[in-house]
C-alpha cells in the first residue's frame, strides 16, 4: 500500500537532472545496448559477491576441519597449539581482506548503479512510453525524484552514490552478511589464539 500510494505521488518522467540534453531519437539499438549494459553489470557484482562469500565461508570451513580431525588423530611431532595458533591467525586476517573485498564489491555495485540510470535515462528519454514500462527503470525515477525531494540530490553524480548507499538495495544487504561472516571469524579466531596460552 506504501509503495503504491508512494509511487503515485511521483511524476513519470524522470528530474530534469536525469533527462538527455534533447530528444533521443527511437534507437532499438541504443535501447537494447543500455539494458544488456544493466544485467551484464548486475551480473559481474553478483558473481564477485558470490566468489567472496564462497572464500570467506570455505577458509573456516577448512580450519574447523582440521581442528576437529586434531581431536581424534594425534600428530606426536607437532604441536596442537600451532594448528590453534595458525587457524586464529587466518581468520583474524579475514577482516582486513574483508574490508578490502567490501570496497571492490562497491565498485561493481557502482558500476551497475551507473549502467542502470544510464538506460533509465535512455528509455525515459523516447517518446514511445512502453519503453518506460520496465519495472527497475520506473523504479529508479520515482528514487531520482524521491533522493531529489528528501536529500536534496541534483546531479547524476549525487544520484549514484546516494542510490549505491541505499539501505533497501543490494549492496548494503550484501555488506551486512559479509560483516556477519567478519565478525564471527574475528571473534572465533580470538578464541582459538587464547586458548593455545600464548597470550
Amino acid at each position: 500500500m506504501f509503495r503504491k500510494k508512494h509511487a503515485e505521488n511521483y511524476p513519470e518522467d524522470p528530474p530534469k537532472w536525469l533527462t538527455w540534453q534533447g530528444e533521443v531519437e527511437k534507437n532499438d539499438e541504443l535501447l537494447k545496448s543500455s539494458r544488456t549494459e544493466m544485467f551484464k553489470a548486475l551480473e559481474l557484482f553478483h558473481n564477485h559477491v558470490k566468489y567472496v562469500i564462497s572464500i570467506m565461508t570455505s577458509v573456516p570451513t577448512v580450519i574447523f576441519t582440521v581442528l576437529a580431525l586434531l581431536r581424534f588423530v594425534e600428530f606426536p611431532y607437532i604441536n596442537p597449539n600451532t594448528f590453534l595458533l595458525i587457524g586464529a591467525i587466518i581468520l583474524i586476517a579475514i577482516v582486513p581482506i574483508n574490508v578490502w573485498a567490501i570496497r571492490i564489491i562497491k565498485r561493481y555495485y557502482e558500476v551497475y548503479v551507473s549502467a542502470l540510470i544510464f538506460a533509465t535515462i535512455v528509455h525515459s528519454s523516447t517518446k514511445d512510453k512502453h519503453h518506460r514500462a520496465h519495472p527497475w527503470l520506473a523504479r529508479t525515477v520515482r528514487q531520482a525524484h524521491k533522493y531529489t525531494q528528501e536529500k536534496g540530490v541534483d546531479n547524476i553524480d549525487r544520484f549514484v552514490q546516494v542510490r549505491t548507499n541505499s539501505f533497501k538495495d543490494s549492496f548494503i544487504s550484501y555488506t551486512i552478511i559479509i560483516c556477519i561472516i567478519t565478525g564471527a571469524s574475528l571473534l572465533i579466531g580470538l578464541i582459538l589464539l587464547f586458548s593455545t596460552g600464548l597470550v
